[in-house]
Formats: C-alpha cells, sequence, structure tokens
C-alpha cells in the first residue's frame, strides 16, 4: 500500500480511499490549549509537519487566520508526526483512518471531529507491479479492494 497520488513510478495503482485529513492531539495538550474553542488556538500551540505539508492547506481552508502555518517540529512520516502527538509533543494533521483505534482508545483525540477534514486528491492505494500477477497474489488484491469499498 502506498499514500500519495498516482502515477506511482512503475506501479499500478487501486484506490483504496481517498484520505480525510484530522488534526489530533492527546486529550491533555486539547485542554491546556482550549482547541475545542476554535481553530484559532491552534496558534498556542506546536504543530507537527509531515512530508506532505498540509497544515496550511488545512489552516486556510478552516479559517485559522492567526496560526502560523509555517511553526512546529518536521518530520520526514507522517507516523513520526502521530508519535510525537502520542508522546503530547504538539497537533498532527492525520488520515482519519489510520489513527481509528488511536482515537477509539482515548490516546488521542480529534479536537475539531471529523466535520473539519481535509479531503485532498492523494490517498491510500494499494499498488503492486504493472503485469499478470499470480492467482493468489489476484485474489488477495480482489479481496483488499472488496473490503475497503464494501462491495
Amino acid at each position: 500500500m502506498r499514500y500519495g497520488t498516482p502515477p506511482f513510478d512503475g506501479l499500478t495503482a487501486a484506490l483504496i480511499e481517498h484520505a480525510a485529513l484530522i488534526p489530533v492531539c492527546t486529550p491533555g495538550l486539547a485542554a491546556a490549549h482550549d482547541l475545542a474553542a476554535g481553530p484559532d488556538k491552534l496558534a498556542g500551540a506546536v504543530l507537527l509537519h509531515d512530508a506532505h505539508g498540509l497544515w496550511p492547506t488545512w489552516l486556510e481552508r478552516f479559517a485559522a487566520r492567526d496560526v502560523d502555518a509555517g511553526h512546529g517540529m518536521r518530520f520526514s512520516q507522517t507516523t513520526l508526526a502521530l508519535d510525537a502527538a502520542i508522546r503530547g509533543q504538539g497537533v498532527a494533521l492525520a488520515p482519519a483512518s489510520l489513527i481509528e483505534d488511536e482515537l477509539a482508545s482515548g490516546r488521542l483525540l480529534a479536537p475539531y471531529g471529523r466535520e473539519r477534514a481535509l479531503v485532498e486528491a492523494a490517498g491510500l492505494y494499494l499498488v503492486a507491479p504493472p503485469g499478470r500477477r499470480p492467482a493468489e497474489v489476484e485474489a488477495m488484491w480482489a479481496w483488499l479492494l472488496e473490503e475497503a469499498h464494501g462491495v
């Protein structure tokens, strides 16, 4: 699987889902910065950036005018930004589908819910080299897509 926007060099891709990116942090950090009061409160929190760099887009879309989109910590991968969020180091922007368990357990909180999700062209894709795949791989490919799409 790969997150991004195709085409992916040398790979065939099938969309599993478009990413719905939501801000997440620990409940304690959300309370300490009163994040429930609105996106402008992010000005007092550390933004955890991943390589996709979508905080400026999210902040603009949801009218967080007083927040410096460039401040915060930078990570090369989304999972590293999420690890920092789980440790209470700031607020990460993450695909909702990747953090279901953390939200359900209460380790992370989405202070603005899913109503303020940034849905971009990028998504989660099933990828494989082009050409004929062995029957077992083809069966797994079909099953994964059925599960993802509820077909």
